[in-house]
């Protein structure tokens, strides 16, 4: 990812994000180090809110990223489409995610989908009665792998699709390949986060005009009090 995009996007998650996660289990490293850690575990909200179209604030309620969280960032059940979206996250923007990751993220998902919570932080404890009910009524589980650096090795994807090839031995409703949400989606992501909504309305024209190059416009005189009724029809849907 481009600096300038990797800045935006740190930005948004610090402003955005970050106010809504889970304090921190340990506290005691620097705060440096904490601000840090808390702009990393925002990426997986900020992934979660662009898949489900969820808000910055129950995105952020869905990670569970910390020490002990056995390779799974975020959690999230929805209810919509009953599916429940499992996320590990890498903003590193230089960085792969390489096997090591992925045969963690296989090993947190099979012990979640056990409901082996004694394995997992306090976060995952926490909410381990609303995870539980999620575990029964899903009908799909999706893993996704969250990153924006130089990809995802080839010993990583191999043992992620080995992992979800042998689903029927662990959980059939595991969904066949798994999401990569890359660079490429994150900038988009955000872009539609910070783009105006589309406002339709109908204006009447006087004297009107158009052109057709470089872009077909028309333009014309328009009553006053209709430029102010879709002023505030554009400021009430943003």
């Amino acid at each position: 990812m481009d600096a300038q995009y990797f800045t935006l996007l740190e930005k948004a998650l610090q402003n955005e994000y970050v106010p809504h996660l889970p304090p921190l289990l340990d506290t005691k490293k620097p705060p440096e180090e904490q601000a840090k850690k808390n702009i990393s575990r925002a990426f997986s909200a900020f992934v979660l809110s662009d898949l489900c179209g969820i808000s910055p604030s129950e995105a952020g309620n869905a990670v569970v990223d910390d020490f002990d969280d056995n390779g799974i960032d975020a959690a999230y059940y929805f209810a919509q489409a009953e599916t429940l979206y499992l996320i590990q996250g890498k903003i590193k923007a230089t960085a792969t995610f390489d096997r090591e990751d992925a045969l963690k993220f296989c090993q947190g998902v099979k012990m979640l989908v056990r409901q082996e919570f004694d394995s997992f932080n306090a976060h995952v404890k926490n909410r381990q009665t609303e995870l539980e009910g999620a575990i029964e009524n899903c009908s799909h589980i999706v893993l996704v792998v969250a990153h924006i650096g130089s990809g995802i090795s080839k010993h990583a994807d191999d043992d992620l699709r080995a992992f979800l090839k042998e689903k029927d031995a662990e959980d059939d409703r595991l969904q066949d390949t798994y999401e990569s949400f890359d660079s490429v989606r994150t900038i988009e992501a955000l872009r539609v986060s910070k783009a105006f909504q589309k406002v339709n309305a109908d204006l009447n024209l006087q004297k009107c005009k158009s052109i057709s190059e470089p872009r077909e416009t028309y333009f014309g005189m328009v009553n006053l009090l209709d430029l102010v009724q879709l002023h505030k029809i554009g400021s009430s849907a943003q």
